[in-house]
């Protein structure tokens, strides 16, 4: 069995148990490379560690199987998350495309819209002037 070298134990924990960020900034920032970084320090704890707690009489295959249990656990709950975040995030781009296009509506209705000055100018300029207005012909009675 080989010797246990406490230097190395001390190195490959400590890159296990790096400190860890908000879920969010890791889902955004961590790349392909750092993960499996992770998952080759605590692969490297693993191995270093397995052979003294199978001396030492812990059932370690027991523990794997717990492992594996688990993880599988973590994944279905993450896939039950990630469907209720898709779901939501799906209602609000409904939402804010609905908002956009109120927003276009509005904005073609006050493109649209007569200017109050430019309106008198078009009925004098046809002949339709208003009621007081004596050079009008046509449409007096307006």
């Amino acid at each position: 069995m080989p010797e246990f070298d406490i230097a190395q134990f001390k190195r490959t924990l400590t890159a296990a148990t790096a400190p860890r960020r908000d879920a969010s900034t890791v889902l955004r920032e961590a790349g392909i490379a750092e993960g499996k970084q992770r998952l080759k320090h605590r692969q490297a704890v693993g191995h270093v560690l397995k052979p003294f707690l199978t001396k030492a009489g812990l059932d370690v295959d027991t523990l794997d199987k717990v492992l594996a249990h688990n993880q599988s656990e973590l994944r279905s709950h993450f896939q039950q998350q990630k469907a209720a975040v898709a779901k939501h995030s799906s209602a609000e781009r409904d939402a804010f495309r609905h908002a956009v296009e109120l927003g276009f509506e509005a904005t073609q209705h006050l493109a649209n819209r007569p200017r109050p000055g430019r309106s008198k100018v078009l009925r004098h300029e046809l002949g339709f002037g208003s009621r007081d207005d004596p050079s009008c012909t046509r449409g007096a009675g307006l």
